[in-house]
């Protein structure tokens, strides 16, 4: 999991963020717009998924019987007619004529082909079912990996927000102070230096509005390519838990039973069953038929013939044989995929956990900081107003306070990042708060 960087200068400010805002869309609003077609990953994955599941279609349509239907027509250029004497209803003999090619030529033909015994056919159907069973796995996975990237973007946005308002405050601040250190100036009871001093800080602040709203918008930016829903301009709160979370192993026992590690599972099936289906194509395979012809030109027989009869049909050859050993290594592949796929898994889980766990010490240190800050910036004020205190200690107290407090938002950012990542990296869902 990437950590969220947001850089903006440290400038001079009495900051004070506010502990709750009118409420920006929930994160649940952008998760639900993402799983519903508005990540390109997503809607990638479900038409792989799609298409896999219509190879299944195509494999199964093999085992299933066959209608063919035939016409034609044809010109000849001669009439070929047998005359042959046969005895008519009285006994007389009478000149018969039969047709063997006449000058328009009809005919047509219907047949049905069933298979009875395909075994070769029958492994690669299952064998389409268990990739298609992947694909789906696959499509879960990629799933997850949306609703981490639309957490992370969602948190980097709120993140952007909150040191945008921040660094409006510290400009309003600077503002304040500035026409605080020209009057006590004017009035010979401030130097020039404390002016221009003061003079520089309120251009910090402008730099640093300009670095906030740039970061805001980037960050607005990467929610909406994520989701395709625009946010809007209204704040939400950042205040993440810092509770421990369950230990590790508890976390880590998920992990084979995650998408992306079934998806392999369902891989290596896939291969077994192609492997089995090259055996089988070595074994006969038999049929059964039923046909009818019709036709002008049947000569001495009639013009509607039907027929039905069974076939078998064996072909041996080299090239069957050797796809026996790309089958096997197949196998061998795949299972080295899954061996991948269990690792990665457990690892996302590790580094997930990990991470939160380092994020909730940096995270309390970051609040401890920025409240001793706070203090110190009060204590810096105060100070300067008795006359007690300089002008540049003051700037350093409060760049200090702006300072801990962006720090702060960018741990609070990450630790929730970390706990909701950790939770979709273990297959939980977050709507609950998921815990294993």
């Amino acid at each position: 999991m990437q950590s969220l960087i947001i850089r903006v200068p440290l400038l001079v400010a009495l900051l004070a963020l506010p502990s709750a805002a009118s409420a920006q869309q929930p994160l649940y609003v952008f998760l639900r717009a993402a799983e519903e077609g508005g990540a390109l990953d997503v809607r990638e994955a479900e038409l792989t998924r799609d298409q896999a599941r219509s190879q299944v279609d195509e494999a199964r349509a093999r085992l299933l019987p066959s209608l063919s239907a035939s016409a034609g027509y044809t010109r000849n250029q001669a009439e070929v007619v047998a005359e042959f004497p046969a005895p008519d209803d009285t006994g007389m003999l009478q000149t018969q004529r039969a047709v063997i090619t006449p000058y328009d030529q009809l005919e047509a033909r219907v047949a049905l082909t069933v298979p009875l015994i395909d075994v070769g056919a029958w492994s690669s159907f299952f064998g389409a079912e268990a990739s298609a069973d992947a694909e789906t796995m696959r499509a879960d996975a990629r799933a997850i990996d949306v609703r981490v990237s639309v957490v992370t973007a969602y948190h980097a946005l709120v993140a952007a927000r909150a040191v945008q308002d921040a660094a409006a405050r510290t400009l309003s601040a600077a503002e304040e102070n500035l026409a605080v250190v020209s009057s006590r100036a004017d009035a010979g009871l401030a130097s020039e230096l404390d002016r221009q001093r003061a003079i520089a800080d309120v251009e910090r602040a402008h730099q640093s509005v300009a670095e906030a709203d740039l970061q805001e918008a980037l960050a607005s930016r990467q929610l909406y390519v994520a989701t395709s829903l625009e946010p809007d301009g209204t704040r939400a709160s950042l205040d993440a838990s810092l509770e421990d979370e369950a230990p590790l192993a508890t976390w880590m026992r998920a992990a084979s039973d995650l998408p992306a590690v079934r998806a392999a599972v369902h891989d290596v099936r896939a291969a077994e069953l192609a492997r089995d289906a090259a055996w089988q194509s070595m074994l006969p395979t038999i049929s059964a038929s039923a046909s009818e012809r019709i036709t002008n030109a049947a000569g001495f027989g009639p013009e509607a013939l039907w027929a039905v009869g069974v076939s078998a049909s064996w072909v041996l050859d080299f090239g069957r044989p050797a796809s026996l050993g790309t089958r096997e290594r197949q196998i061998a592949l795949a299972e080295v995929r899954l061996d991948r796929a269990q690792r990665s898994a457990e690892t996302s889980i590790y580094e997930a956990w990990h991470r939160v766990r380092s994020l909730v010490a940096r995270a309390r240190s970051a609040r401890a900081a920025e409240a001793a800050s706070e203090r110190a910036a009060v204590v810096a004020r105060a100070r300067a107003e008795a006359g007690t205190g300089t002008q540049l200690e003051l700037s350093q107290a409060e760049r200090d306070l702006f300072s801990a407090s962006v720090q702060r938002i960018q741990a609070d950012a990450d630790l929730e990042v970390s706990r909701l990542a950790l939770r979709l990296r273990s297959g939980l869902s977050i709507d609950a708060g998921g815990t294993p």
